[in-house]
């Protein structure tokens, strides 16, 4: 009587250790299914505010807020945010989101880095520009990108060192992305509309993606002001928040998870060995040697 007690209660440990360890497995395999899926529900977003008439603005998002005190000629970093359908509002600083001179929904991309620039005068009206990015470099090269956010400039070319890199850029757009080689340059922009020039230096980095905003004065409206925003190209570009498959960090995020696979083999071996010794004590339990 006392082995049919002992063996049942032995053998339940066994089963519950086997069904602990495959449920282990499929949590495993899910979360892993999980971080692939969310790398692929997110997109990148950067803002610039390229307005002069709007002022300094706090920024929301979906009702709430983004960015403090928000001032003109500024470029936030790449910050990420859930793919899908999104409102974006532009409030004088400290009025609040129900005091919104610019309410614009926009749709994001899974995948896909974004700059939003916030344009228009008074007179014009204000509106937000999406443009998609991509910052891929390839071959040790660095990448140009011009933003023209300049109003009353027209059409406007931009050469460096004799030779002509963006031809007929007009007002509202960014250029094609220039491969470049790396080092120091002076980059002219010219207008096409009244023969207005102005020049910007600029040091590429190799494998980086240099943006340059170019805007009006902000007390002068016929003279030219430059932003430049520099980061690391894909696909060495960990921590610049412009990498369409990072996923942002969570406190899940540390588990040794690195190598899924040996775990998964650990668990698999487990599994392994907690039925073999639940057949075998199950044998000897009936006075049985297991078959091979």
């Amino acid at each position: 009587m006392l082995k049919f007690h002992l063996v049942p209660t032995v053998i339940g440990r066994r089963v519950l250790l086997v069904l602990s360890m495959l449920m282990l497995t499929v949590a495993l395999f899910a979360g892993m299914q999980g971080r692939a899926a969310a790398a692929d529900a997110w997109s990148f977003v950067r803002i610039f505010h390229a307005s002069p008439d709007i002022g300094i603005v706090d920024v929301f998002m979906d009702g709430n807020k983004l960015l403090s005190n928000f001032q003109y000629g500024t470029v936030t970093a790449y910050t990420p945010v859930a793919a899908g359908m999104h409102t974006l509002q532009l409030a004088a600083i400290g009025t609040g989101v129900d005091a919104a001179v610019l309410t614009q929904p926009f749709v994001l991309q899974a995948g896909t880095p974004y700059t939003v620039v916030a344009l228009g005068t008074k007179v014009t009206g204000f509106s937000l520009h999406i443009f998609a990015d991509n910052n891929q470099v390839a071959s040790n090269l660095a990448r140009v990108r011009v933003y023209h956010l300049s109003p009353g400039t027209g059409v406007v070319n931009v050469s460096a060192r004799g030779n002509m890199l963006i031809n007929g850029l007009p007002y509202a757009q960014a250029s094609n992305y220039v491969n470049i080689s790396p080092g120091s340059y002076i980059f002219k922009v010219t207008s096409t509309q009244n023969d207005m020039s102005a020049s910007v230096a600029a040091q590429l980095k190799p494998w980086t993606v240099t943006s340059i905003f170019a805007i009006s004065a902000l007390n002068n409206g016929s003279q030219w002001q430059f932003v430049q925003s520099q980061i690391t190209g894909m696909p060495g570009m960990p921590g610049t928040g412009s990498d369409p498959h990072a996923v942002p960090a969570s406190p899940q995020s540390s588990l040794p998870l690195s190598r899924p696979w040996l775990l998964s083999l650990l668990v698999l071996l487990a599994l392994c060995s907690a039925s073999a010794g639940t057949i075998a004590f199950f044998s000897r339990a009936r006075g049985k040697t297991p078959t091979h």
